[in-house]
């Protein structure tokens, strides 16, 4: 996180600075805010956007807080329900068994689509994995480290998600930004990747 802004109503506005190219607002399943801004962003034009955007934020807070709670719980078709986990192995944390699993599962994950890479040049090679606790990402990929970063919760969705979200990763070695090219490399090797992205986002763990 960069900073954290308060607005008059007393939310406050978790600010982090990203590989993007316009300013984003999310409100999260638990009622927290987030906004995600480009790295050559002002703290003042960034500041200026979420106080233009206070009523929408207010509004979509009242939204999330007026749901009924959804029952937590570890999907059946998951690739941890399909290594034996249970929805204890992530609670307070990830269990141990839970890491190596999931460890075990993006490193062969990776080098299933490491071939897709093979007639291209790319800048920065890929050499390093990790698994962490992340609030806002599935992934994330340091060009200067050669390293793909992966959420430890990511192991609870669908292999074909976990699937997209590694080849995604891996694109950003080759692609910098979101673009259409960015997508049309993912799409060449995996043409219902949007599908994908539909699933992901059905995947809560609280």
């Amino acid at each position: 996180m960069w900073f954290e802004h308060q607005l008059a109503d007393g939310t406050r506005v978790e600010v982090t600075r990203k590989r993007m190219r316009t300013l984003r607002l999310r409100v999260r399943l638990n009622g927290t805010v987030a906004c995600s801004v480009p790295y050559l962003t002002t703290k003042k034009a960034a500041i200026a956007f979420i106080e233009s955007r206070a009523e929408w934020i207010s509004k979509s807070v009242a939204k999330v807080s007026a749901r009924t709670p959804v029952q937590v719980s570890l999907r059946s078709d998951s690739a941890a329900s399909h290594a034996g986990l249970t929805l204890t192995d992530c609670a307070d944390g990830y269990s141990a068994a839970w890491k190596t699993a999931a460890m075990r599962n993006f490193s062969e994950t990776a080098t299933r689509f490491l071939p897709c890479f093979s007639e291209h040049v790319i800048p920065f090679s890929f050499s390093r994995l990790k698994g962490r606790a992340m609030k806002t990402l599935w992934g994330s990929c340091n060009r200067r480290t050669n390293t793909v970063t992966l959420n430890w919760a990511l192991f609870a969705a669908p292999q074909a998600c976990i699937d997209y979200v590694v080849l995604h990763e891996l694109t950003h070695f080759l692609h910098l930004h979101h673009d259409k090219i960015f997508y049309g490399f993912i799409a060449r090797y995996m043409p219902d990747y949007k599908e994908r992205i539909k699933t992901l986002k059905t995947v809560r763990l609280g």
